[in-house]
C-alpha cells in the first residue's frame, strides 16, 4: 500500500524528475493531484526548496482575479444583477494582503518566510531566493506576461517550468510567447485602484495569440518542451504518487 507524500519522498521523486541545486524554477502545482501530504503545503514548498538549494530561485503564480471584473468571473454563484454591487466594493489589490486564487501551494508560498511578490494586480507572481527581487522588481501593467513582466524575466534567466500535477493548459510561458505575436488578440480586463487617493478603475490589456503562430523571434515557445523556460528541450515526465509532473 503506498504512503502519504512525506518530504523526505518529495525530495527524492523531485530529484528523480530533474530538479536541482541552483535551478530557477516556475511551478503549476495542484496539491489535491500532488496527493495527502504530511504537512501540507508547506511541506512541499520546502521539498522543492530544499532541492533547488540556497542557490536556486523558487517562482509560483499569485494571480488574483477576484478582484477583477465580475463580468469577466467563470463563477455561476455570481449574479448578473450582482456585477454592478460587486464592482463598487471589490477591494484594491494590496501587495501583501491580497490572497491568490492559484491554489493551496501557490497561497501558502506568497507568505511564506523570505518570499516577494511583484506588483500587479491580476496576475502578480511569487519569488524566493537569491533571484527574487530581481525576478518581481518589474511588472508591465499592460500585457502583464509579455515585455517588462517576470515572465520575460524569467526567459532570460533561462528558468524552468515544473509542472505538478496540471497540464500544458496552466503553463504561463506560453502567455509570454503568445505577447510576443505581432497581430496577436487582446482582451482588456478592469479593476479597481487608487490615484491620488482616489478610488478609481483601471484596466490592463492581455496579448493572447495562436498556439499555431507563435513569433519566431527570440525562442519561440514548443507546446511539447518543457525544461528551460521557453525553450524545446525535452520534456521529462514523473509520477509524484498519483499525479503526472514534467
Amino acid at each position: 500500500m503506498p504512503l502519504p507524500n512525506m518530504l523526505d519522498s518529495l525530495r527524492r521523486e523531485l530529484r528523480e524528475l530533474g530538479l536541482s541545486t541552483g535551478m530557477t524554477v516556475m511551478v503549476h502545482s495542484s496539491l489535491g493531484k500532488v496527493g495527502w501530504t504530511v504537512g501540507g503545503s508547506v511541506t512541499v514548498i520546502r521539498a522543492l526548496l530544499d532541492v533547488i538549494g540556497p542557490e536556486g530561485t523558487l517562482v509560483l503564480p499569485a494571480e488574483s482575479p477576484q478582484i477583477s471584473d465580475p463580468r469577466t468571473w467563470n463563477d455561476t454563484r455570481v449574479k448578473p444583477e450582482w456585477h454592478d454591487t460587486i464592482r463598487e466594493h471589490v477591494p484594491i489589490f494590496d501587495l501583501l494582503t491580497t490572497p491568490t486564487a492559484m491554489g493551496a501551494i501557490p497561497e501558502a508560498f506568497r507568505t511564506f518566510p523570505g518570499t516577494l511578490r511583484s506588483n500587479h494586480p491580476l496576475v502578480s507572481i511569487c519569488a524566493n531566493g537569491p533571484l527574487a527581487k530581481e525576478i518581481t522588481a518589474e511588472h508591465a501593467l499592460e500585457f502583464c506576461e509579455g515585455e517588462g513582466t517576470p515572465f520575460e524575466k524569467l526567459y532570460t534567466l533561462g528558468a524552468y517550468t515544473l509542472l505538478l500535477g496540471v497540464g500544458f493548459n496552466r503553463c504561463t510561458s506560453l502567455h509570454y510567447a503568445e505577447s510576443l505575436v505581432p497581430a496577436r488578440r487582446t482582451m482588456v480586463n478592469r479593476f479597481p485602484m487608487l490615484l491620488n487617493g482616489e478610488h478609481l478603475g483601471g484596466s490592463t490589456e492581455y496579448g493572447h495569440g495562436r498556439w499555431g503562430s507563435l513569433p519566431h523571434r527570440r525562442r519561440a515557445i514548443h507546446l511539447h518542451g518543457c525544461g528551460a523556460y521557453g525553450t524545446r528541450r525535452q520534456c521529462r515526465r514523473h509520477a509524484v504518487l498519483d499525479t503526472p509532473a514534467r
